[in-house]
């Protein structure tokens, strides 16, 4: 990945020494419990193997994609809702990651204001996030065809993954784990 940009990712496959690649510009932007939280997602990935999941969702997908003209386009509209279960599936791996985060954590909080940073790319390691405000979009992305949006990405939307965070912190099975 372009160290230019916020993100970290794991590479993990059953036979591999599983490797976490954080970028530098998501080491500058983060606080250390944030950075902790990350950890903890990818560590999360790599308890439930994600990468070998993900890697069979991409060769059944990439299978479906014919270049000859006119099938593909039929092959295409056949296997959408085959894509959109497995971005559905890799949307739902997201959030059990970030439950492990939150379980890595030492702060609640970290997690939270992680994810808030992830929406406006944390800009200038501004600290001073509004979640109550965050957390009223979440209202209008429920109630409006821009929840659609998410149909054809590997990951929820940040504001999606604050309020689940914040039901997972009033969950027993956090206190169990922790």
């Amino acid at each position: 990945p372009n160290p230019s940009i916020i993100n970290a990712c794991t590479y993990a496959y059953e036979d591999d020494t599983p490797i976490i690649l954080i970028t530098s510009a998501l080491l500058e932007r983060v606080t250390p419990g944030e950075l902790r939280a990350v950890i903890g997602h990818e560590c999360g990935h790599i308890h439930n193997n994600h990468g070998i999941y993900n890697t069979a969702a991409n060769l059944v997908l990439n299978s479906l994609q014919i270049a000859i003209p006119g099938i593909q386009q039929i092959m295409a509209a056949i296997s959408a809702p085959l894509r959109w279960s497995i971005m559905m599936w890799s949307r739902a791996g997201e959030v059990t990651c970030d439950r492990a985060g939150v379980i890595c954590s030492d702060a609640a909080n970290d997690n939270i204001t992680l994810q808030a940073k992830f929406m406006y790319g944390a800009a200038l390691n501004r600290q001073d996030i509004n979640i109550e405000a965050i957390l009223k979009q979440y209202d209008t992305l429920r109630s409006t065809p821009v929840r659609l949006l998410e149909l054809e990405d590997t990951h929820p939307l940040s504001v999606r993954r604050i309020f689940a965070i914040r039901e997972f912190l009033g969950s027993e099975v956090l206190y169990s784990w922790r």
